[in-house]
């Protein structure tokens, strides 16, 4: 999953040639996008690497493929300093955020690593309150009963570990904090400065996690053995772990990440976050269809995973009826003047 940026500035020129589309066209790409991000799951699920090994060849195909990109379109990538050290940071959290979304995959199954993706709203909200130093309002605190409730459906699945669900649920909360932060950069940055940093960021805090495991153990042991390589996570894939990282890294990080951005400008927002929570559904879907019996849950995961992305899907509506409300009154209130 690649939650996309807030789309008030930069100019995006990958893709130039679609920037006047047809609005059906639009429309349809927007849906493949939200498959492409449900299909991040189902790659995890094929990639045999460890959940550390393959974000980090992910993050290392994209940066340097948006690098590339960048050198090719003339787009600059420095960035005053001040601002370097934040975006590094937040890659780091969307570094932690796909570790655990894999390693949740690895540990339970691809649904129930969606089902708990789904609690990315709830935690959305809830984040964006405590930035704003405010109490939830009551749709943030009706969403959070309808969600815990959901929660307490989806956690009766006995046959996986509760680790499984709290993973989940924590790549969900990292997924969020990432959004809310990175809705800041990309009000004042292009787009593919963004996600390179981002990138970078990532990279650069996962390579330094792996030295520091690698020297712990190196320590325990007393010493590096002259036998002992080090292991460079690009090591630990085999032949087909190229492939779907290959297709992981530019199909479903890169392009989406940018063309997202590009179809905001054409397409209600509104629209486009509806469209983005059924992720889950697809990924859900093509799970089963792909994994068979592995993915199959029983009746009541299916419940709570529904009441879930319903409840998301209302406070959305909510949300959107109060914005077109205030746009209407003040409409009224300048009319009489």
């Amino acid at each position: 999953m690649v939650i996309p940026p807030s789309p008030q500035i930069g100019t995006v020129i990958l893709f130039p040639s679609l920037n006047h589309r047809p609005g059906w066209l639009a429309y349809v790409e927007m849906h493949f996008i939200v498959f492409v991000w449900g299909f991040t799951a189902i790659l995890g699920k094929l990639i045999e690497a460890h959940a550390l090994d393959l974000v980090w060849n992910r993050m290392a195909i994209a940066s340097i493929a948006i690098g590339i990109w960048c050198s090719v379109t003339k787009v600059q990538l420095s960035i005053p300093f001040k601002s370097l050290s934040p975006m590094l940071g937040t890659g780091l959290i969307i570094a932690l955020h796909w570790v655990t979304f894999y390693h949740a995959i690895d540990i339970s199954n691809i649904a129930l690593t969606l089902a708990g993706l789904a609690t990315s709203a709830l935690w959305a909200s809830l984040i964006k309150a405590l930035y704003r130093r405010q109490i939830p309002g009551m749709n943030e605190i009706i969403l959070a009963c309808f969600a815990m409730l959901a929660m307490f459906l989806l956690m009766k699945v006995h046959h996986f570990a509760p680790l499984a669900w709290w993973t989940a649920c924590l790549s969900a909360m990292l997924a969020a904090w990432f959004a809310v932060l990175n809705s800041k950069f990309t009000e004042r940055f292009q787009p593919l400065q963004v996600a390179f940093w981002e990138m970078l960021g990532g990279l650069l805090g996962i390579s330094l996690w792996l030295l520091v495991g690698f020297l712990w153990k190196s320590d325990q042991n007393s010493g590096i053995p002259a036998n002992h390589p080090i292991p460079w996570p690009w090591l630990s894939l085999v032949a087909m772990d190229w492939f779907w990282i290959s297709i992981l890294a530019l199909v479903c990080t890169c392009y989406p990440f940018v063309a997202s951005i590009r179809l905001m400008r054409k397409i209600d927002p509104f629209t486009f976050v509806l469209s983005v929570n059924m992720e889950p559904v697809y990924g859900i879907v093509l799970g089963y269809f792909i994994f068979g019996e592995s993915e199959q849950m029983a009746p009541v995961f299916y419940l709570g995973t529904a009441m879930l992305i319903a409840t998301v899907l209302a406070e959305s509506w909510y949300k959107d009826y109060l914005m077109r409300r205030e746009r209407l009154r003040k409409n009224d209130s300048s009319t009489l003047r």
